[in-house]
């Protein structure tokens, strides 16, 4: 059993017979050839988009009753946005997809047969639930983040007191040596409430969208698996607000 859009796979008269999804997404490697030499040189790797297959069925009383469920099934699964996709073996977690291909059915005596097929483009599971953690500004402190994916994290900043900037850095146990850091510059007051969103690459400043104030060396930065020192600058109250991601 599945659950799409908060509605079950049950509650809409679908028998599952089988799901198929890959252990990991689509491993895209990142080389280069180099001419006169053997191999070639390694750039790392990236995740492409997952694809989960159902094979289901669907069984009417009469010729009617299967049109009809036919129908209603079309209107369940048809979604223009990405929507929570929950497999029943998994209820904490969710993957974000839309139905893709075909759903060419295979008819039988009153029973049709289909295969699914949903979309993923974020390869990830996350939580359903958010975790939130409030750390002060100014001092270095650490989050253990449970996932085994990267996870961007949003940040709400409140200043206690005048600055002309804030700034995030983040190291890890996983990446130490990749630190990253972004740098917000504009006229902060005491009150003020700073949001600095890395999953959907944004930040406002009291609600209103600011842009063009991250300094050149800034990047939306992501937590890794395991420990994160997360260093926050000048003075204020920040909450860090992240789902897990795993693989």
């Amino acid at each position: 059993m599945f659950t799409f859009k908060g509605e079950t796979s049950k509650d809409n008269g679908l028998i599952v017979r089988e799901v198929a999804s890959a252990i990991l997404p689509t491993v895209n490697e990142k080389t280069v050839e180099i001419p006169s030499r053997h191999g070639g040189l390694d750039y790392g790797r990236t995740y492409g988009m997952r694809q989960i297959d159902f094979t289901v069925g669907i069984k009417g009383e009469s010729d009617e009753d299967l049109r009809l469920k036919m129908r209603r099934l079309a209107k369940w699964l048809n979604s223009r946005t990405l929507q929570p996709l929950v497999l029943s073996d998994e209820p904490d977690k969710q993957y974000m997809a839309r139905v893709t291909g075909d759903t060419n059915l295979s008819p039988l005596f009153r029973y049709e047969e289909a295969t699914v097929s949903f979309l993923v483009p974020d390869p990830f599971a996350e939580d359903i639930q958010s975790t939130a953690v409030t750390i002060p500004g100014g001092e270095t402190t650490p989050i253990n983040v449970a996932g085994t994916a990267e996870t961007f994290p949003v940040f709400t900043v409140t200043m206690d007191a005048a600055a002309e900037y804030f700034e995030i850095s983040r190291s890890s146990e996983e990446e130490p040596d990749d630190d990253l850091l972004v740098k917000v510059v504009t006229v902060l007051t005491p009150g003020d409430v700073l949001v600095i969103d890395c999953t959907d690459g944004k930040i406002t400043l009291n609600g209103t969208l600011v842009q063009t104030t991250m300094t050149l060396d800034s990047d939306f930065i992501y937590l890794t698996e395991g420990e994160n020192r997360l260093t926050c600058s000048p003075g204020g109250t920040v909450e860090v607000k992240y789902k897990n991601k795993w693989l």
